[in-house]
């Protein structure tokens, strides 16, 4: 087990954001004593997916538990959960719990058996060290108090092979408000991908595209029609969207694609296989569509975008993939855009 303590106002730590600055995967706001309950769901589904064994989850979770119960109890009542992405943390878990209560005066004592600030045994903290593997407080002075745990995994990883994603996406060059989105879902259970396109660029695209991912968010587990329904019902009056929805299940032999309007969605592997797309914008015209079943083996690299990027990308595909998913997006967004329109994409697969 290693302690760090960060102020954030001094320079980075060893254990510096440097290696995840920006892998945030998940938010959950806890707020009560039944925010445990998703929070606990939640972690579980990043920490299989790092490979932690079935003891290493029941340890997280009592830690997890603890540090809830120290927000509700001495963190103002209100923090928020961060779970860092398992697709960069690899087979690491990593975890940021911050409150907005009056800090932790000091740490070392709050790490003693038996200390306590409140009405408590004060088994709390020092139980969480003892359990994860890592523990850094980052002080945060007025504001509150932020932790930040890891566990690392042991042992043999999950049965299923783990999908992996790159994705890369930015606006009409010289925009700061980005028309196009991504919706990313890897957990143990189900695999989703979305690219999301709206009509044009500029803030009414872009809230356009808000509203399209917000509604996925929501909804990803449901049939890919009534899906497509929804969101054509909820996106009339805005500028409209195009979108690729793709689906699937760890270790599944197949996928399913959704695709309506300009966007693009490929599989390779010896071959390319480009997915159907219906004619339509939702949110204005929506004509008749189904979803497509596809086979899907290990290796087989599935390539999702919007038509910000050219497909000529596939005629040198050969030549620019390396096996680096974020790699690869980021070069065919450099090479292959076009300035004049937003541009996204998602590469994926069991590599």
């Amino acid at each position: 087990m290693s302690l760090f303590f960060k102020d954030e106002n001094a320079e980075d730590s060893e254990l510096a954001e440097a290696n995840y600055s920006g892998s945030i995967g998940e938010r959950i706001d806890i707020d009560d004593e039944f925010s445990i309950y998703l929070a606990s769901k939640k972690v579980r589904e990043a920490g299989k997916r790092c490979g932690l064994n079935k003891t290493q989850l029941e340890e997280v979770e009592i830690a997890l538990r603890e540090l809830v119960s120290n927000v509700m109890k001495y963190g103002g009542g209100r923090g928020m959960l961060h779970i860092f992405d398992p697709e960069i943390t690899m087979d690491a878990l990593i975890l940021e719990i911050q409150d907005w209560g009056e800090g932790i005066n000091d740490l070392h004592k709050a790490l003693e058996d038996g200390y306590t600030t409140g009405s408590s045994m004060g088994g709390g903290l020092p139980a969480v060290n003892r359990l994860m593997d890592s523990f850094e407080y980052i002080s945060q002075s007025k504001r509150g108090a932020k932790l930040r745990i890891s566990k690392k995994a042991h042992g043999q990883m999950e049965k299923f092979q783990p999908w992996r994603f790159g994705v890369y996406s930015r606006p009409f060059i010289g925009e700061v408000e980005n028309g196009d989105g991504f919706f990313l879902k890897n957990s143990d259970d189900i695999i989703v991908a979305a690219v999301v396109d709206g009509l044009g660029h500029g803030v009414e695209a872009f809230k356009a595209t808000k509203i399209t991912l917000r509604i996925i968010e929501d909804y990803y587990r449901w049939p890919e029609e009534e899906l497509i329904k929804i969101l054509h019902e909820k996106l009339h009056g805005t500028r409209g969207v195009a979108l690729g929805f793709l689906r699937t299940k760890p270790n599944s032999d197949t996928v399913n694609y959704t695709g309506i309007g300009n966007v693009f969605g490929h599989l390779i592997n010896t071959n390319i296989t480009t997915f159907v797309n219906y004619n339509g914008t939702l949110g204005i015209k929506l004509r008749k569509f189904r979803s497509y079943e596809y086979p899907y083996k290990k290796g087989d690299i599935i390539v999702m975008h919007s038509d910000g990027i050219s497909i000529r990308w596939l005629d040198d595909f050969k030549q620019i993939w390396s096996g680096d998913l974020q790699g690869f997006s980021h070069h065919v967004i450099k090479k292959y855009s076009r300035a004049n329109d937003d541009a996204s994409i998602i590469a994926g697969g069991q590599l």
